[in-house]
């Protein structure tokens, strides 16, 4: 599991001032939370099942659902909002020799 956290501060766009007039406002600062994870399933596993896909992954964005603006009035853009709560999946699969290498604990020996 891997947990994100993004503040943005609302910094001024790059425009110059002395052609564009000032910035408008600046957006507030906002903080976007999100989530991801993976899992990827044991070779002996995959070997029974052979279209049982490599790995496995899941990312939760936006967690807390905020709908907050984060371009304010660009003269190019308009206002921009944040996107809602988002979950995206996804699986993966290997085509011919899988190269990858789990991570396991060294087998002891006595």
């Amino acid at each position: 599991m891997l947990a994100d956290a993004q503040v943005l501060t609302g910094l001024q766009n790059q425009i110059d001032p002395q052609l564009f007039g000032p910035h408008p406002s600046r957006t507030p600062p906002l903080t976007l939370v999100s989530l991801s994870g993976g899992f990827q399933p044991s070779p002996q596993l995959r070997k029974k099942l052979p279209w049982l896909p490599t790995a496995f992954d899941c990312r939760i964005e936006n967690l807390l659902n905020q709908r907050l603006p984060t371009n304010l009035g660009s003269p190019f853009q308009g206002t921009r909002y944040t996107l809602p709560l988002r979950v995206l999946a996804g699986c993966n699969w290997v085509l011919g020799r899988d190269t990858s290498k789990l991570v396991q604990a060294p087998k002891k020996t006595i």
